[in-house]
């Protein structure tokens, strides 16, 4: 099999490392190595079918060459490819937890204290008043930090970005140990992510008020999802204008195929598993009954786990929360009566109310208590800067270093995840010495099937010199599981959307549509499948055959790969997949994830698997691509590409793709979300049929864009 092959022979003058699956003769970096290497490709054998199953087989070594560590044979260095062992994923105890509160001592105060005093402050950036309040808002798909500063001024474009909540050292985890902040006010806006996002924010709430500072909700209004964030505050007030949303969930289909037969389009859709459902939406007129069962276990699933958090927050009976759905209470008076909020109040109303609760002396000498200051979140991130000497106590900024590697978006070849960009972020944590461990964030529905690939063979080389830890965040589902399956743990929410383990492919075919707009189009081609993606005309039945024999070969590699990862049979490992959507509890008890939790757990198990003990702290570093002042990515002009619209990104429409399930868009609708890396205006119409308006879309786009962007250089449409 190639991807069982070596990755390249070895460089001479460098330290290599071979790491076999069966024990071979030792591969030193010696002159001969390079020679070692080849002969040892050659000796690569076709596998058997029960050898298949396996993964590997007794005569097949699986060779990765890495430029750290010394040269070892493969009997000491099979252990990387085995599961985590049950020490590895124990919950740690609870005061060696990475995610606690621990009060600094009165030496690391002092430091602290002095340090603040002398330490200058940051370029364009205000000093954090003595107990202050800091206000900070959250909404969008991100949870990005957001606050009514007003436009940005030059000097934010010299600025580091500000942290977002979702970072292992967020906002919340900062202001919990700067002993200058008292309350924090969150407005909580319109949230358009999933609840795996929402859950893990949550936890720095926890740790926020475990503090013993005031955290305070303010919201105009809201659903199921804002609501559930506002109870991991101590307070929660909505204006008297406003209305909170308790309906319940609810899901809905949009089916194209009939519009398609109207206007002539004829999408051929070739996808292998029973219970892949991606393009649904653009083939069928109505929904299987397979994926009628799943989206109904999704919405049960998502039903069930609001209803046991509400009611473990309110202190209130599952048939009195249920009654919000039968019978709609949105009148904020009547919600603060029913002991559903803590009051009606207007949002300058909260603030004065908080800064004078929390009134002090502004200096020690002064005879009288004025009200708190309040403080915007933004300013207070710019001030502190990483905390690192100034704020006692702070997890996350001293010991053995432990790599972040954020990895969110659709995966193609010049999408938000791309094999060029997300290989080298993987290289840096690899010939970095100070890493002993790297946990991977994935957060995409799939894409692009060879990319999908190419990432996942450079993580298992990773693996190989390091611990690489996989944290899944709201959707880690097909081309997302591929890169989560490489590493050598995985580590999901209960509400994160995984599996999928599926192939689609997608082509259209506009003959009848040419024919009513009295377009002829005439191909010539030299082979016999030349004509194949020429759009004017339908495949034959060779054509398609080939077509679904690519699609079902790229199934079973996928699920090969799969079983090999997760030390399962191909059988074990087909029963699981066919293209299903799992929750993340679900899949924890099939074996396709090891933990639950989120970032902060998989620091805990990346700390095990380093032998770092529990009860010792580590550096967390985010590893980013290079940026540029004005946007974009860093690099060649090769680089500059249009991440959503750019022609390459279309490509692949005609080759196999891991993308998730159309249940998966479904599920983020019914709670209100967007899929991570897809367009809210193409949401309705399922990640499938998403990608294909873009792509009839994309020469238009594409033509504007450039024409305004030759008149005026400095204006892009899809930056």
């Amino acid at each position: 099999m190639p991807w069982l092959a070596p990755v390249a022979a070895p460089r001479r003058g460098r330290v290599e490392k071979a790491i076999m699956a069966t024990p071979v003769e030792e591969v030193r970096g010696d002159p001969q190595d390079a020679t070692e290497a080849f002969e040892a490709k050659n000796q690569l054998t076709e596998l058997s079918l029960p050898e298949r199953q396996l993964g590997l087989g007794e005569e097949c070594p699986v060779l990765f060459v890495s430029r750290l560590g010394s040269a070892e044979s493969a009997a000491s260095n099979v252990s990387w490819l085995q599961q985590p062992s049950a020490h590895v994923l124990e919950v740690p105890a609870e005061e060696d937890r990475a995610l606690k509160f621990r009060a600094p001592g009165w030496l690391s105060k002092l430091n602290a204290g002095f340090r603040r005093r002398i330490a200058p402050f940051p370029l364009f950036a205000k000093a954090v008043p003595q107990g202050c309040v800091v206000v900070a808002s959250v909404k969008g798909e991100d949870l990005a930090l957001l606050t009514d500063e007003g436009p940005p001024s030059l000097g934010k474009l010299f600025q580091e970005p500000p942290i977002g909540w979702l970072e292992p050292v967020g906002p919340l985890i900062k202001a919990a140990h700067d002993p200058r902040v008292k309350a924090l006010i969150l407005k909580i806006g319109p949230l358009s992510c999933g609840y795996a996002k929402i859950v893990e924010l949550r936890r720095s709430m926890d740790y926020f008020k475990a503090s013993g500072k005031n955290l305070v909700a303010y919201m105009d209004g809201g659903a199921e999802k804002e609501y559930y964030l506002a109870l991991g505050c101590d307070e929660i007030y909505i204006p008297p204008g406003g209305n909170l949303r308790l309906q319940g969930f609810s899901t809905t289909t949009n089916f194209l195929r009939g519009v398609f037969d109207e206007v002539g389009v004829e999408p051929v859709v070739v996808r292998i598993g029973a219970y892949k459902g991606a393009g649904d939406t653009i083939n069928r007129r109505n929904s299987t009954e397979e994926f009628r069962m799943v989206q109904s276990l999704l919405m049960n699933q998502t039903a069930e786990f609001w209803l046991k958090s509400v009611e473990a927050d309110l202190q209130k009976s599952r048939e009195e929360i249920m009654d919000l759905w039968e019978n709609p209470c949105t009148d904020p008076m009547r919600l603060a009566y029913r002991k559903y909020i803590t009051a009606s109040l207007y949002f300058d109303q909260v603030k004065e109310m908080i800064a004078i609760r929390h009134r002090s002396r502004r200096f020690s000498f002064s005879l009288k208590e004025r009200p708190a200051r309040l403080f915007a979140m933004r300013s207070f991130l710019k001030a502190v800067g990483r905390g690192r000497r100034i704020l006692p106590g702070l997890p996350g900024v001293r010991g053995p270093c432990i790599a972040i590697i954020n990895a969110g978006g659709e995966i193609s070849a010049n999408g938000a995840i791309n094999a060029r960009g997300l290989v080298d972020l993987l290289e840096q944590a690899e010939l970095n010495r100070n890493v002993k461990a790297v946990v991977l964030r994935v957060d995409s529905p799939g894409g692009d099937a060879l990319t999908s690939e190419l990432i996942w063979r450079r993580i298992l080389k990773l693996r190989s010199v390091k611990p690489v830890v996989a944290s899944m965040v709201d959707v880690a589902a097909s081309g997302g599981y591929f890169l989560s399956m490489g590493c050598s743990a995985i580590v999901a929410e209960d509400t994160t959307i995984t599996g999928s383990i599926g192939v689609v492919a997608v082509l259209f075919k506009l003959q009848e549509l040419y024919k009513k707009l009295g377009l002829n189009e005439e191909a010539i081609g030299i082979g016999k499948y030349s004509k194949f993606f020429v759009p004017g005309r339908l495949p034959s039945e060779e054509e398609k055959a080939l077509f679904e024999t690519d699609v079902q070969s790229s199934y079973q590699d996928f699920v090969q790969k799969a079983a090999f990862c997760r030390n399962m049979t191909w059988d074990q490992a087909h029963a699981v997949a066919q293209g299903r959507v799992w929750k993340g509890e679900d899949a924890r008890k099939l074996g396709l994830v090891d933990a639950e939790g989120g970032v902060w757990r998989a620091i805990e198990v990346a700390k095990r698997m380093a032998k770092i003990p529990d009860n010792r702290g580590v550096n967390l570093r985010t590893i980013r691509g290079s940026r540029r002042l004005f946007g974009g990515r860093g690099g060649g002009d090769e680089e500059d590409v249009r991440a959503d619209l750019s022609p390459s990104s279309f490509s692949s429409m005609g080759q196999p793709m891991v993308l998730a399930d159309d249940a998966v868009g479904d599920y983020m609708k019914m709670i209100g979300g967007i899929v991570p890396g897809s367009q809210a205006w193409t949401q309705g119409l399922g990640l499938v049929g998403g990608l294909a308006l873009q792509q009839f879309l994309a020469p238009l786009l594409l033509s504007v864009d450039k024409e305004v962007r030759r008149r005026n250089p400095f204006v892009d449409l899809f930056s």
